[in-house]
């Protein structure tokens, strides 16, 4: 299993970099073989416990990663393919007592929502006819999904991250939360002009249409996130105190 963490780790530092185009291919091939296995995330998880590299940033790489190789192979895999590898994440965010798997799972969805969003998304050499049936597939079919699935594991967690014994799963959440709120739901083509890179500040961004009304203004929409501010009033410089604070702007924005 050491050597399979040490491929996968190298993999993803080729892969980041590819000036060799030989060695960026092999990487690749490595690469889709993990995503392809039958527990990626379960492998992930393993990985990331037993990198030897700084873990933070090959956490970043490996989540990344698998955004991208998740969208290099989106239009080619079917409707039940991609419900599967998201079914796997989501049930081990939610079907685990392992607060690390479940952060991986949280960050992996971040990472696709990263990666499928125009204004931060990797060229990868696609057109944008494909990153555009992405973007509206990710917007269509599971968004939604992803923040309401944020939002209950944030719930479930705030009181224990109050003590710092949640290993970073409810802020992860709420960075997940956030970064769906930032979505630019725009229909159409409308992206094209600003592929991986940011919108001008005075640029409009549509916000979620009326399928998201309940949840995100009902009564019972996150009513942990008011509580869990309270708490953290003595650590407002905390990276929990910070994206509980940019969730409640994205909220109000909507």
């Amino acid at each position: 299993m050491e050597e399979q963490v040490a491929l996968i780790e190298h993999a993803c530092a080729v892969f980041e970099n590819p000036s060799n185009q030989a060695a960026h291919q092999e990487a690749s091939a490595t690469l889709l073989a993990f995503r392809n296995s039958a527990a990626p995330i379960g492998v992930c998880q393993h990985v990331l416990q037993s990198s030897s590299s700084e873990q933070a940033k090959f956490q970043k790489q490996l989540t990344g990663t698998v955004a991208v190789l998740l969208k290099r192979g989106w239009v080619d895999e079917s409707p039940e393919e991609r419900h599967a590898f998201f079914s796997e994440v989501e049930s081990t965010v939610a079907g685990t007592s392992d607060a690390a798997a479940r952060r991986t799972g949280i960050e992996i969805l971040e990472a696709v929502v990263s990666e499928f969003a125009p204004s931060t998304a990797s060229p990868l050499g696609l057109a944008w006819e494909q990153h555009d049936r992405c973007r509206k597939s990710l917007q269509q079919h599971y968004l939604h999904t992803f923040y309401q699935h944020a939002a209950t594991i944030a719930g479930e967690t705030a009181q224990a991250a109050t003590q710092g014994q949640d290993q970073g799963v409810c802020s992860a959440c709420l960075s997940l939360m956030a970064a769906v709120l930032t979505w630019d739901f725009r229909p159409g083509n409308g992206h094209a002009a600003y592929l991986g890179t940011r919108p001008a500040s005075d640029s409009l961004q549509v916000q979620p249409g009326p399928s998201w009304r309940g949840l995100l203004l009902g009564p019972d929409s996150c009513p942990w996130l008011h509580p869990l501010l309270a708490h953290l009033h003595n650590q407002p410089d905390s990276v929990l105190a910070q994206r509980a604070r940019q969730l409640v702007v994205s909220l109000r924005a909507t």
